[in-house]
């Protein structure tokens, strides 16, 4: 598969202590239409998604303290907050993780803000100060132990059990789930909000995709081939000869509650260390990490037990983000 975009390097390695949630098999998928009332407009952000180089606003103290409270800052004191060092260590990882993008904050706090009916409604907010921080810090989420565990899950279960997954929730009425989307090069996160069965064998999922304010954007899946489409940079998604196509083990799932039960990475009241995480930037893929089974390398795409890579779920399209300068360098993605 070839990649139309470039984008910064920034992939994240789990080197994984025990097992990870399973998954797998198929799934019995009901081939009726559903829907939430979400839609892109009003329920999703009018300005696009952005590199960090586009904001002068981090992850910072202050984000920490927020998502953490006293245990990420010295003596306990959340105003102002020191960081731990490893708190201070953890928002370096997640600004720099930041450089190709912000979609799964973007989709994942607009699913919030709908879920919530929260007012002003989310195409009237700008992209500055504390909106711009609730966007990063719903970012950052993706690093918490169980939101990784979920979605590894997820990326191992068939594209049947995903689509049937999505009916199950759409029927609430309530947006439940990002998505996550990856080709060889890169990763992408998108809020699916309906589905759509145009024959037995399709399922189309209608999306929010923070690349593409205000329009709409979908994911075709072949049930039969457990197969999907998806337009990331094309103007016209129906006619897009570089589309991103894959299969099983490239889409995956995380759901809001998981997000918002998740435990801090490194404070002390979390004594029982899942998993360490690495953050990787280049501009190729002439790297490599080891553990005792093994040296795991992209450019060798070899496989090794109890090490994970993807690229991070960010990805800003050239064509959605017109005023700003490309970025260079190479994604790849791995799952074990």
């Amino acid at each position: 598969m070839k990649n139309c975009f470039k984008t910064f390097a920034v992939v994240v390695v789990l080197v994984v202590v025990g097992s990870a949630c399973g998954g797998g098999g198929g799934a019995k998928v009901e081939l009726v239409p559903v829907a939430t009332e979400l839609r892109p407009t009003p329920n999703g952000y009018a300005f696009a998604n952005f590199p960090a180089s586009a904001s002068p606003e981090e992850f910072n103290a202050d984000d920490l303290a927020k998502m953490f409270g006293s245990e990420a800052c010295v003596d306990g004191v959340v105003a102002p907050c020191d960081p731990i060092a490893e708190a201070a260590a953890w928002a370096r990882m997640v600004n720099q993780a930041r450089a190709s993008g912000q979609c799964e904050g973007m989709v994942v706090e607009a699913s919030q803000r709908f879920d919530l009916s929260l007012s002003p409604p989310t195409v009237d907010l700008v992209n500055e100060g504390e909106v711009t921080h609730e966007i990063i810090r719903t970012f950052a989420t993706q690093f918490l132990p169980e939101v990784q565990e979920e979605t590894l899950g997820w990326g191992e279960k068939s594209l049947g059990a995903i689509v049937a997954e999505l009916v199950e929730s759409f029927k609430t009425g309530k947006a439940k789930y990002s998505m996550g989307l990856y080709i060889e090069q890169g990763g992408h996160a998108l809020l699916p909000y309906a589905v759509e069965f145009p024959t037995p064998d399709l399922a189309v999922i209608q999306l929010y995709d923070s690349n593409w304010p205000g329009k709409n954007r979908y994911v075709e899946v072949d049930l039969k081939a457990n197969q999907w489409r998806f337009s990331f940079s094309g103007k016209d998604p129906a006619n897009d000869p570089a589309a991103w196509t894959g299969g099983q083990g490239f889409m995956d799932l995380t759901s809001l509650d998981t997000r918002g039960n998740s435990t801090c990475p490194f404070c002390a009241s979390e004594t029982k260390v899942k998993n360490s995480m690495i953050v990787i930037s280049s501009v190729d893929t002439d790297w490599s990490i080891s553990n005792a089974n093994g040296i795991y390398s992209p450019s060798s795409n070899n496989l090794v037990e109890g090490i994970v890579s993807r690229p991070i779920r960010g990805s800003v399209s050239p064509n959605s983000v017109k005023a700003l300068e490309p970025l260079d360098g190479l994604s790849t993605r791995m799952r074990i």
